[in-house]
Protein backbone atom coordinates (compact mmCIF):
# COMPACT_ATOMS: atom_id res chain seq x y z
CA UNK A 1 0.00 0.00 0.00
CA UNK A 2 1.22 3.37 -0.93
CA UNK A 3 0.67 6.33 1.67
CA UNK A 4 0.24 9.65 -0.09
CA UNK A 5 -0.09 12.81 2.03
CA UNK A 6 -0.88 16.03 0.54
CA UNK A 7 0.51 19.33 1.84
CA UNK A 8 -3.07 20.60 1.78
CA UNK A 9 -2.30 24.02 0.39
CA UNK A 10 -1.64 25.23 -3.36
CA UNK A 11 1.69 25.31 -4.66
CA UNK A 12 3.69 28.33 -4.44
CA UNK A 13 5.14 29.25 -7.76
CA UNK A 14 8.63 29.35 -6.85
CA UNK A 15 7.80 25.81 -5.72
CA UNK A 16 6.67 24.69 -9.56
CA UNK A 17 8.45 27.44 -11.26
CA UNK A 18 11.84 25.12 -11.76
CA UNK A 19 9.17 22.87 -13.77
CA UNK A 20 8.05 24.84 -15.78
CA UNK A 21 11.59 26.10 -16.95
CA UNK A 22 12.95 22.80 -17.90
CA UNK A 23 9.83 22.22 -20.07
CA UNK A 24 9.70 25.36 -21.72
CA UNK A 25 13.55 25.32 -21.99
CA UNK A 26 14.60 23.70 -25.96
CA UNK A 27 18.12 23.25 -24.61
CA UNK A 28 16.75 20.83 -21.33
CA UNK A 29 13.41 19.18 -22.88
CA UNK A 30 13.81 18.87 -26.39
CA UNK A 31 14.64 15.27 -26.65
CA UNK A 32 11.07 14.32 -24.02
CA UNK A 33 7.98 13.16 -25.52
CA UNK A 34 5.38 11.66 -23.93
CA UNK A 35 6.22 11.95 -20.44
CA UNK A 36 4.37 13.35 -16.99
CA UNK A 37 5.98 15.40 -14.85
CA UNK A 38 3.77 15.47 -11.89
CA UNK A 39 4.10 18.20 -9.56
CA UNK A 40 2.54 17.11 -6.43
CA UNK A 41 3.55 17.83 -2.97
CA UNK A 42 3.91 15.91 -0.39
CA UNK A 43 4.46 12.54 -2.08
Amino acid sequence: MVLVRSLIRPAQPEEIAPAYVFLASPQCSSYITGEVLPIIGGY
